[in-house]
């Protein structure tokens, strides 16, 4: 059985698919309306030389505004 790793906050886009803040996987995963996984983006690369983090650290909730989607984490 497969699940999302800490699935947390929930965002639907205008085709009906589903995002999930995966906090525990460090990632977002886009499910279509069937189920089907279609991507898992910003898996977490650890910290840059400027002390940025790259990708997603713990994921935790997806807003959508215009364009944009904005990911808060739990730090």
């Amino acid at each position: 059985m497969n699940s999302i790793n800490g699935a947390d906050g929930l965002i639907i886009d205008e085709h009906d698919n589903l995002g999930v803040a995966a906090n525990q996987a460090d990632e977002i995963v886009v499910l279509d309306p069937t189920g089907r996984v279609m991507a898992k983006l910003g898996d977490f690369g650890g910290i840059d030389r400027r002390r940025r983090p790259r990708g997603l650290p713990v994921p935790a909730s997806l807003v959508r505004h215009g364009e944009f989607i904005y990911v808060t984490n739990l730090y």
